[in-house]
């Protein structure tokens, strides 16, 4: 197993941690884990601050990152 996994997601590359497991999983197959709802966070568009409270490996914290309107 490699310590980093790239996948490509909408049209960006996207670089995480090889954890093995669900994730892995998801990120193999070149989506985020829990996308419907990272979608609809994406969706409503709100700028300012993201915040990922009990982030694991950082996947929803790059895809907020990636494709929020986020400004920090």
């Amino acid at each position: 197993m490699s310590d980093r996994l790239t996948f490509k997601h909408s049209g960006r590359q996207v670089v995480m941690p090889d954890v093995g497991g669900t994730l892995t999983e998801h990120h193999r197959r070149g989506v985020f884990y829990e996308a419907k709802m990272l979608r609809a966070i994406a969706k409503v568009g709100r700028t300012g601050v993201y915040v990922d409270v009990g982030a694991n490996i950082g996947n929803h914290a790059a895809h907020l990152e990636m494709f929020c309107p986020s400004t920090k």
